[in-house]
């Protein structure tokens, strides 16, 4: 499951957000599915993501079999460039919002499904704005909108 929400997610970012979306200005370049922190090598704005993490809630259900109901944890980041920390700021409260209107529009995940598991849910939980200064420029920083969310399947 873990591949095709990885799939989805990259997908539909980079199609909502980017380019061929509505947007016309802060258009996603690159979406990263990684742990890594490195947007030194990407093309912002860009958007990372991870999930690495998978909890699961086991229970007979009254056909006597074994079902189980899944949660996806993920972190998604938007990351920006600009001149100064004001813009910087901006441009990661334009990305928060929408990630929050990507969370609400694909609330349903497109109905992923793998081997009998089939996601039911996303739940936007958290949204944070972070600026800080890029390590090689003392006069650019990066806007980041971090956003946690829960991706919940069933099987």
């Amino acid at each position: 499951m873990w591949n095709a929400i990885d799939t989805y997610l990259s997908t539909h970012l980079l199609a909502d957000l980017g380019a061929a979306g509505a947007y016309v200005t802060l258009q996603i370049k690159s979406v990263n599915n990684t742990d890594q922190w490195t947007p030194d090598g990407w093309a912002l704005p860009a958007i990372t993501f991870n999930g690495s993490d998978m909890q699961v809630e086991a229970r007979v259900h009254m056909d006597g079999r074994m079902h189980h109901d899944n949660l996806y944890p993920y972190v998604l980041a938007a990351v920006t460039a600009a001149d100064t920390q004001a813009t910087a700021r901006q441009q990661a409260k334009t990305m928060a919002m929408r990630l929050q209107a990507f969370a609400r529009d694909h609330y349903t995940v497109g109905g992923v499904a793998v081997g009998g598991e089939v996601v039911t849910y996303l739940q936007l939980m958290n949204v944070e704005i972070l600026v800080f200064p890029i390590k090689a420029s003392k006069i650019r920083f990066y806007g980041i909108a971090r956003a946690e969310i829960n991706i919940y399947s069933a099987i």
